[in-house]
């Protein structure tokens, strides 16, 4: 029987016998308890207990006939005589050692209580269960309250360590955010991490194709070249190209960024004129710009839906849409069929306006994506001269000459360029260098790790980083015993120009003297 379903009395010490393998009973008050003897062992001496039997609900048990008790009780185990510690105060008492918790019949071997032990009382079952359920309650609550507190604490962590998010831009604010110098350096970092600190710091929206793997890593560092070309750079690593739309950067397979623009300028450009017999009014409401986003694991097939409802449109073709889980994304201040060639060029598709702008056919892209455009040719320049040197600028461009003008068939990227190559520009690629930010109002939020002192200070040379000059006679750092290639570990936050020189030129006990943005160096004064 176990201890919790005996009332004990006065423990007393007496000498246990061996009982046969035959011989099970039940031991009424004052018996001596008897336990089984390991083969080869001497009798065993053991506390004489005086007990009663009680049931599992405290009641006291009529019969000592192993019969008439519940069933879990009818057969000794060797743990029934060995009580469990209390959870709560009680006298003090000699516990003995602990044994197998294996039921076994007598003759079998098993661990005994040794002898002149004394065996404490055990508290009734109803005490065990009221025991048991406080203490797991009080470590339930326990764990709990740790659980939350290292939520919290690293929810707090998180929320430091992360930047305050920029809002999307759109339109020119969008484009001059593509101009400005970037400086930034990841080491294993997947393409999935990089775009969303980039649209997170910067508020340029940057939508990744699922045909790029965003879970791939890369090792980039980018030293205050123009945002767009570091993302030209990003895309490359990836296994694609860039194209950037009036909101949105994306990054895509090289045959999906090329026809991209030119789509959304076609479907759009329906838009503008009446050769799909659309009334007015609704071709105003259909180039109406809004944002538009969806969560994670969202459908394409139910993005596309979603998109065509918000402007009252049926939609035909979805089946030409595979399935695929795709993760949330917003596209800001874009129009509908901006919106629509983002989500269906990952699959090669696109669509046509139907009837009188009430419906949409989801249908393949075309392998060629294109359209002719008049451009005139520069001022004092003839159409023949105009064409000549387009296509200098401009390899295989498809031009022909109509009269005054020159007329081009090409993509939209290949038309822009043209318009820039009549207004004057001689590199229709060329960009402005960006304006150097006052040195004295610049702030440095830096951690180098194991770095030479040399590549800090190349980096320093960077438009993006200062566009600092560093005068210095090498023989004479060479003499006081001075390497520029000596390792540094450093970090600094919202540090001045002067305070990250000193953090990086102390340990190589080096002097520096600031004018303007040129740096001097010189062995430090011992």
């Amino acid at each position: 029987m176990r201890p919790s379903a005996w009332r004990c009395g006065k423990v007393r010490q007496a000498r246990w016998k061996s009982l046969p393998h035959s011989g099970r009973k039940t031991h009424s008050a004052n018996d001596d308890l008897q336990v089984p003897r390991v083969p080869g062992s001497k009798r065993q001496t053991i506390g004489r207990v005086n007990c009663k039997p009680w049931n599992r609900s405290g009641a006291a048990i009529g019969s000592h006939d192993p019969r008439a008790w519940p069933r879990g009780q009818r057969r000794g185990h060797a743990r029934d005589f060995v009580p469990t510690v209390p959870s709560f105060p009680r006298s003090s008492y000699t516990l003995p050692p602990v044994i197998s918790s294996r039921r076994f019949d007598p003759g079998t071997r098993g661990h005994f209580i040794k002898p002149d032990q004394a065996m404490p009382c055990a508290p009734s079952l109803p005490h065990r269960v009221g025991m048991l359920t406080a203490s797991r309650l009080r470590s339930i609550v326990t764990m709990s309250a740790v659980a939350i507190a290292l939520y919290s604490v690293a929810a707090m962590l998180s929320q430091a360590a992360e930047p305050e998010a920029v809002s999307p831009l759109t339109g020119h604010a969008f484009a001059q955010a593509l101009e400005q110098p970037f400086a930034a350096t990841w080491e294993n970092v997947d393409l999935r991490r990089i775009t969303r600190r980039i649209t997170a710091t910067r508020g340029t929206t940057l939508l990744v194709d699922r045909r790029l793997d965003p879970s791939r890593q890369h090792s980039l560092t980018a030293n205050g070249e123009p945002l767009g070309t570091f993302l030209e750079q990003l895309a490359e690593k990836g296994g694609g190209s860039l194209s950037v739309t009036s909101s949105v950067a994306y990054l895509g397979p090289t045959e999906a960024a090329l026809k991209l623009r030119t789509l959304i300028f076609m479907r759009q450009n329906e838009l503008s004129v009446d050769e799909k017999g659309i009334p007015r009014a609704r071709r105003a409401e259909l180039s109406q710009s809004s944002t538009f986003a969806w969560d994670d694991l969202s459908q394409p097939a139910e993005i596309v839906r979603h998109l065509a409802e918000q402007r009252h449109l049926e939609m035909e073709g979805a089946e030409r849409i595979p399935y695929d889980l795709w993760a949330g994304a917003t596209v800001p201040h874009a129009t509908l069929a901006e919106a629509l060639s983002l989500v269906l060029i990952q699959f090669d598709l696109t669509f046509e306006w139907l009837g009188r702008g009430e419906r949409i056919r989801i249908v393949p892209a075309p392998e060629k994506v294109t359209f002719e455009r008049g451009h005139l040719p520069g001022k004092g320049q003839t159409p023949a001269a105009a064409v000549a040197q387009w296509r200098e600028q401009i390899p295989q461009l498809e031009a022909r000459i109509a009269g005054a003008e020159v007329v081009v068939r090409g993509t939209f990227e290949q038309h822009e360029a043209l318009d820039r190559l009549r207004h004057g520009s001689v590199n229709a690629h060329a960009k402005k260098p960006p304006r150097l930010e006052p040195l004295k109002q610049k702030r440095y939020n830096l951690r180098i790790k194991d770095k030479p002192v040399r590549v800090l200070l190349e980096a320093l040379s960077e438009p993006a980083n200062g566009q600092l000059t560093f005068d210095y006679d090498a023989n004479a750092l060479k003499q006081a015993g001075i390497d520029l290639e000596q390792r540094v570990t450093f970090e600094v936050k919202n540090a001045t120009i002067e305070q990250l020189l000193k953090a990086a030129l102390d340990p190589l006990k080096v002097a520096f003297e600031l004018d303007d943005r040129t740096v001097r160096l010189k062995p430090a004064k011992e």
